[in-house]
Formats: structure tokens, sequence, C-alpha cells
């Protein structure tokens, strides 16, 4: 028997974490800043004991070994309290940007569902035609461009003017990137704070500091600026100066042949992750060579964005979906 998850009910993912959160993270949390706040109380007395020691103008010795003992305990407490501090202001830190990545996911996929509905108007010279027996589709691979690809729409087509389309990524894509970057540097930012705080940055030298980074989030903090750099730059379609720009590269309209879909199986590892379907979106040249568009894993907008494609270039799509 096969059994479908209504779409409609998709608001329990978001529920059931929510109240999750709110059952059990904001009592752990009022119960640490309970355990804080009585941290302070007691340091607050012990402070203004000291203060009392130090204004006696012969004191005991009792009382020097009371205010060296208490130095001790002020000192200990206070990069106690920092580190709890710090500890607070990264998972903060961390619910925050996750909890926007939630939201922006969520209004980016509402988005593409909305534009899945649109039919798209196109003209006649936009059409599907059987490679089979053509010359240059003849000399064209079929095997994937970029093997690999996402599992969500992360690249779309859109009209800046009648004479430009752009591929720009969707909210999907940048948020990983965005996620992964700030969610590093949050906690890059507050451990070097609490660093400074205790005079650790100083005293440890620059290959500590170094290993301080990438102990903390430097790794997050990396791989979330390869993904803002690496796919930083959209590509363009623009008909005033008849080329194709994708980074470096300037194709002009005269050598873009046709369009080519295929779908690539990509095998999940083999720690259980699990597979999917890709589908590239390639320019095929005149000579039969190809240039990569876009790439992942919904076949209705990428056949949609084609279909607009081929309009505008006025060139056939070749298929293999």
């Amino acid at each position: 028997m096969n059994y479908k998850v209504n779409s409609n009910l998709g608001w329990l993912a978001w529920l059931i974490p929510l109240i999750m959160f709110f059952v059990f993270g904001v009592p752990q949390l009022y119960e640490m800043w309970e355990r804080h706040q009585q941290i302070e109380t007691v340091t607050l007395r012990h402070e203004l004991e000291l203060d009392a020691l130090m204004t006696l103008e012969s004191p005991s010795k009792a009382d020097q070994i009371r205010i060296e003992t208490l130095n001790k305990i002020i000192s200990q407490r206070n990069k106690a309290a920092l580190s709890k501090d710090k500890t607070i202001y990264q998972t903060i830190g961390l619910v925050f940007f996750l909890g926007l990545m939630f939201v922006v996911f969520a209004i980016d996929r509402r988005k593409l569902k909305q534009t899945k509905q649109i039919q798209y108007q196109v003209e006649d010279s936009a059409q599907f035609d059987d490679p089979s027996f053509d010359t240059v589709a003849q000399q064209t691979s079929w095997n994937p461009l970029h093997p690999g690809g996402s599992n969500f729409v992360s690249h779309k087509l859109k009209k800046i003017d009648s004479n430009r389309i752009k591929v720009k990524k969707t909210g999907t894509m940048n948020i990983i990137g965005w996620t992964f970057l700030l969610i590093g540097f949050n906690y890059i930012f507050f451990e070097f704070l609490f660093a400074y705080q205790t005079d650790l940055l100083f005293m440890q030298g620059w290959l500590k500091n170094i290993q301080l980074f990438f102990k903390s989030g430097g790794i997050f903090f990396i791989i979330g600026l390869f993904f803002v750099l690496r796919w930083g730059q959209n590509s363009v379609f623009d008909k005033n100066m008849q080329q194709f720009k994708k980074g470096g590269q300037q194709i002009s309209f005269s050598n873009i042949y046709a369009i080519q879909l295929l779908t690539e199986f990509v095998q999940g590892n083999s720690q259980g992750g699990s597979s999917y379907y890709s589908y590239e979106l390639n320019l095929v040249l005149n000579n039969g060579e190809r240039i990569n568009v876009m790439d992942h894993g919904s076949p209705t907008h990428i056949e949609q964005d084609a279909i607009v494609l081929a309009d505008f270039l006025k060139i056939p799509i070749w298929s293999r979906m």
C-alpha cells in the first residue's frame, strides 16, 4: 500500500520543532539564567566584602589571607561567567540564524510553488526537437557535464527586461552559504571576544589563535565563504550585446546551437545518504561543446526555464529527461 503525505500538513514541520523548543528549550534556558543570576549575586557579595577589606588601614593576617582568597574566587567566577555568557550568546546566535534560514527557505519554497503553477506563453519557435539525426547532436555528449548537482531548486531564470534574462540563485541556495558563513562568524566572534576579555588572546600566541579560529567555527566560516563567493555571480543572457555571460566567459548568441536537458542519478553515500535525480540545462555550441546553465532537482522548473530560454534565443530544445 502506498502512503502519501498531504502537502497541506506541511505546517506541522514548523509547529512540532516550535513546540519542542518551548517545552524543553525555554525551561532549560530559564534554568541556566537562574543559575547565572545566583552566581552573580554571590560574586557581588564577595566583591562588596573585598572592597570593605581593602579599605582597612591595618589589615590583620587573617584579613590578608581573606583578601587573597576573595581575589582568586572573584577572578575564577568572572572567567566562568564570561565563559557562560559566551555560550549563551553563541547559542542565541545559532538559534537566530537557523530560524532565519527556515524562514527564508519557507518563503522561497512558496515562491517556487507559485512559479510552478505559471503557464509560460511561448512562440512556436520554442520547441522540443529530436536530436537523433542532427549532425551537431552527434558530436554532443549526453553524459552529465557537472556530475552531482543539488536535489533542490538552486537556480532559476529571472527576466530583467525584454532584452535580458538572468540566471540567479534561489533563496535556498543563498541561505545555505550565508547560514554557514554567519554561524561560523557567530562562534568565532564570541570565542575571540572571550579570549580578549581574559587576556588569553595575547598570552597564547598566533599559532594557538589560528587553532582557536578553526576549533571555534572557522570550518563553517570557510565553507560558507566558498558558497557565497563560488556562486556569487549570476549569469546573464543579453540581447543587446548578443552574448551569454557567465563569470569570465562570454559566448556569442550566434555560437549557441541548442539547449540540452538531461537527467543524472546521484547515488547516496555508504553512510546512508539518500539518492536522488538531478537535472541539467546545458547550452550546446555549434561545435558540440556544452556550457552548463543550471543543475538542480526539479524537472518541472528546469523544463519551464528551458522553454523560456529557447523562446528567448530562438533555438530548439533537446531533451532526454
